[in-house]
């Protein structure tokens, strides 16, 4: 198998001479390198179009001679978020054109070490594979963090983890969109690529394995976003918890100083009674100090016997 890396019009002739399956690996390819490709290994034109525009669902296109696959891949950045991979796999029965703007590892080291028993073919595979496979670290990551946001919820720092959760929310529902989206895309796409000269009968057995991979990405892509969903519901809980505590105790010290409030405003009252009797430290030690600490030693009694204070 010839593998070129990049968009040499020479690299490509000298490749098509030795009659051997290629593949063509294009990262950031320019207008004009697409159109060298789409000349030599005669691309449709609407095919080239497409892979001129990226951030597309992904989708299968059947243009008779060759078929064009969009695929996703996924990645952590440098500034440890996620960005997806967007490739775009033009397959023929003798080459493979890969187009894609940012860089993959596991595509990287695939074209580096390409060797596979079998036919060469199965780099068609290999490639859907690796791209397939590289959502699963990401996968890990997200939920680890999803995990620290849920137990700093549970330690009581909502404000600050509710900016976290918008900021994760955002990769987790383009992961499921994307996941959703290329599980069933790939349900037709398997029995056309199986199809392909030279892949062999059990070909539509390791195609059924990427479908399985897909399919368990995306429920957990699902998965996430629920716990997301989840981690705003229980932010609010606990918002809603503190505030509920907050008013409790303020009820608490409202209903305490109510009635000594109403003992303290009857006797501030100048009834002519009250001057003429309540004349005597007895009267304003019994009355004045002894009523409202009674009082209050009553509500404090009832407020503990209830409960409202555990």
């Amino acid at each position: 198998m010839q593998i070129v890396r990049d968009g040499d019009p020479n690299a490509i002739d000298a490749a098509l001479a030795t009659g051997e399956y290629i593949w063509v690996d294009l990262i950031d390819p320019s207008a004009e390198t697409m159109a060298m490709a789409q000349e030599k290994f005669g691309l449709h034109r609407l095919a080239v179009e497409d892979s001129e525009e990226f951030q597309q669902l992904p989708k299968l296109d059947d243009y008779g001679s060759h078929l064009l696959l969009v695929f996703y891949g996924a990645r952590i950045d440098d500034r440890n978020d996620v960005e997806m991979i967007e490739t775009h796999l033009f397959v023929c029965d003798d080459w493979l054109v890969t187009v894609r703007r940012a860089p993959c590892i596991s595509l990287d080291h695939l074209a580096d070490d390409p060797e596979d028993p079998g036919d060469d073919r199965w780099i068609i595979y290999r490639v859907i594979d690796a791209l397939t496979d590289s959502f699963f670290p990401v996968m890990h990551e997200l939920e680890l963090r999803i995990e620290q946001l849920e137990d700093h919820l549970l330690e009581g720092e909502e404000e600050g983890v509710r900016r976290e959760i918008v900021a994760v929310r955002h990769p987790v529902l383009k992961l499921d969109r994307i996941l959703a989206t290329q599980r069933d895309t790939f349900y037709r796409a398997s029995s056309n690529l199986a199809s392909l000269p030279g892949l062999g009968s059990d070909s539509a057995a390791y195609f059924a394995d990427v479908q399985d991979h897909l399919r368990r990405l995306a429920v957990r892509a699902e998965s996430e976003r629920d716990r997301l969903t989840g981690a705003i519901h229980l932010a609010d809980s606990v918002t809603n918890t503190r505030l509920a505590r907050a008013s409790e105790r303020l009820s608490l010290i409202a209903t305490i100083f109510l009635p000594l409030t109403a003992v303290s405003s009857f006797f501030g009252m100048n009834f002519s009674w009250m001057i003429d009797v309540i004349d005597t430290a007895g009267w304003f030690f019994g009355l004045g100090v002894g009523l409202p600490v009674v009082t209050l030693a009553i509500l404090v009694f009832y407020i503990r016997r209830q409960g409202y204070l555990d």
